[in-house]
């Protein structure tokens, strides 16, 4: 009876002896792996370059693309188209770049610009037409030879990719813009979303 006693004051045998609970290890819950982060692809536009433009080499780092439209007769000057690409996220630069194309005219009144929006190949585009005023070049992203220039005229468009927007400026003299006009317009009309490969 004091040998049972004793062996029940300790609880149990000591072969058999319960670990402390927090000395019993305890099974952790899966972590949850982290989603690996891609940097989403690049989505950009291209274009076709129809016949009566001619490409020439960018004089700015900003230039996507740089032509010239030959010169109507009796004009001095060619023509001259330049692309611009701003990021996503430029919606001021966009704005202000289109605003400089009126500001650019000093005598042509706002209601005097011909402005279009349509959608081309899921593409957004707006286009605005100024058809004759006094030009000062240094007043629009491309503008670098000086001004003022009498009976001139711009063209241009902005096509809003998921890349960013692109901007056609197409500046010169009033009759060669106007010769040139189907040509813009078929270079803006042939603009398509190229996606990256993958």
């Amino acid at each position: 009876m004091l040998a049972l006693a004793a062996l029940v004051s300790v609880g149990v045998a000591p072969g058999c002896r319960k670990a402390p609970e927090s000395q019993v290890p305890k099974e952790e819950p899966p972590r949850a792996s982290s989603p690996k982060t891609e940097a989403a692809p690049r989505v950009g536009i291209t274009w076709a370059d129809p016949s009566g433009l001619h490409r020439i080499s960018p004089n700015s780092p900003a230039q996507k693309a740089r032509y010239s439209l030959p010169r109507a007769a009796d004009d001095k000057e060619d023509g001259e188209l330049a692309v611009f690409h701003f990021g996503p996220g430029q919606r001021e630069a966009i704005d202000a770049a289109v605003a400089s194309w009126v500001a650019a005219f000093s005598d042509v009144a706002p209601g005097d610009v011909k402005r279009t929006e349509r959608e081309i190949n899921g593409l957004d585009v707006r286009t605005i037409e100024i058809a004759r005023g006094t030009f000062e070049p240094g007043r629009t992203p491309a503008g670098s030879s000086p001004g003022p220039k009498k009976d001139y005229a711009l063209q241009g468009a902005i096509v809003e990719g998921q890349g960013g927007a692109y901007l056609f400026e197409l500046t010169g003299p009033a009759r060669t813009i106007a010769a040139g006009g189907p040509v813009f317009a078929a270079l803006v009309d042939s603009v398509r979303i190229v996606h990256p490969e993958h």
